[in-house]
């Protein structure tokens, strides 16, 4: 399963973070099943449900945090914990290890 990670998301305004939301909930295509804020890295991990078309999430999510040139939105393919750190793989092969 794959997961859209948002970097620097911490950092928007609480006003965008609503206007995501609504975004979000306003598509018919995909629909959130969870999303974590991991801290150490100001992002946000989101995870959709089964039948959610994830190309079409993430290119939606992608194109709504362009006008924010800080936000990053990326494809994250495996997520594995190990001891207490979790290790994210990214869709180039980016390897990311966060203590957790």
């Amino acid at each position: 399963m794959s997961f859209i990670y948002i970097k620097n998301y911490t950092h928007i305004s609480r006003e965008l973070k609503v206007d995501f939301f609504k975004f979000v909930d306003e598509h018919k295509s995909f629909k959130l099943e969870s999303q974590k804020i991991l801290l150490k890295e100001s992002a946000l991990l989101i995870q959709l449900t089964e039948d959610s078309n994830f190309d079409e999430a993430f290119a939606s999510i992608r194109e709504f945090f362009q006008r924010d040139t800080n936000v990053e939105v990326e494809v994250v393919e495996k997520i594995l914990q190990e001891n207490n750190s979790l290790i994210l793989v990214f869709s180039n092969n980016q390897i990311k290890r966060i203590a957790c």
